[in-house]
């Protein structure tokens, strides 16, 4: 979005001060954002740390010992859960974040178990159509750090 006003600002058929409400920038930050247009394209309004790890990624000691500690002992925790043990008996506090990250879900975890998810419900075209009510088959879930569930 923030491309397409600026190529309108820049041939003329926008003015800068209806940008400016558009994008929600101050006049300023918007011809800032035009100079970088003009000079380095549209890779200019992308982010200048795209691609750098994060300022606040704990070091790579620590994310090593807490890895080689969950994959011991809490493989079958979730994300949350693992955190709180982690902080509980180790004294390694990390955030939810990081235990969602990619090493710590990958390889083999042993499943927790299968265990129905809540109720789906009948299908609603069938109800539409005036058709007796068909159930949807159950689906199984497991969880464990193999696939870390969000929400």
């Amino acid at each position: 979005m923030q491309l397409d006003v600026l190529l309108r600002v820049h041939s003329g058929r926008l003015r800068v001060t209806d940008a400016c409400e558009l994008i929600g920038l101050q006049r300023r930050q918007v011809f800032r954002l035009l100079r970088g247009l003009k000079q380095d394209g549209a890779t200019s309004l992308l982010s200048k740390r795209r691609g750098r790890p994060s300022n606040h990624r704990p070091p790579a000691e620590v994310r090593a010992l807490t890895l080689s500690i969950v994959r011991e002992r809490y493989s079958e925790f979730g994300p949350s859960l693992a955190k709180e043990k982690l902080a509980e008996h180790h004294g390694c506090s990390v955030s939810r974040e990081t235990m969602t990250a990619p090493e710590f879900c990958a390889g083999p975890t042993p499943a927790i178990g299968l265990r129905p998810c809540q109720y789906i419900g009948p299908k609603s075209a069938g109800i539409r159509r005036g058709l007796p009510h068909h159930f949807r088959k159950r689906a199984y879930c497991t969880a464990s750090l193999s696939r870390p569930i969000f929400g």
